[in-house]
């Protein structure tokens, strides 16, 4: 019925609960929906990808970074979450968030693998970067 193509298309994020009534079939209907926010931003690497280092070294650069809006601003205060994702490196500190020109930086540390990768995390989006050994 129209009643459920209405509370399915509100801007509500949660749980909806709809009802049909058994004007419309032999019994009362109820569908619970569950909804979450779509991602009101964009994540980039902005600096940091592709560096070469030694095990236990600190990269040369930060890996860095940069979240906006849609019309291309940048967001501040987004919780950004980074880890090593492959060949043994870490990074510090794990969670940070991104400053006034909407970019979050750590630093990474390489571990022993010949290839090294750390992801970057924000809501239901991520980015890769990558570093080597020499």
């Amino acid at each position: 019925g129209s009643e459920a193509f209405l509370i399915l298309n509100a801007k509500h994020i949660g749980v909806s609960i709809i009802m049909i009534p058994a004007l419309y079939f032999l019994y009362n209907i109820t569908y619970a929906v569950f909804s979450t926010p779509a991602a009101q931003f964009a994540m980039t690497k902005s600096a940091g990808d592709n560096q070469v280092g030694a095990v236990g070294q600190a990269l040369a650069a930060p890996l860095e970074i940069l979240v906006q809006d849609s019309s291309g601003n940048p967001v501040t205060g987004v919780s950004v979450s980074f880890a090593a994702a492959g060949g043994g490196g870490t990074v510090v500190p794990f969670r940070t968030a991104t400053d006034a020109q909407g970019k979050a930086r750590v630093q990474a540390y390489l571990g022993t693998g010949a290839v090294q990768t750390f992801r970057a995390s924000a809501g239901m989006t991520m980015v890769t970067f990558s570093a080597r050994l020499p």
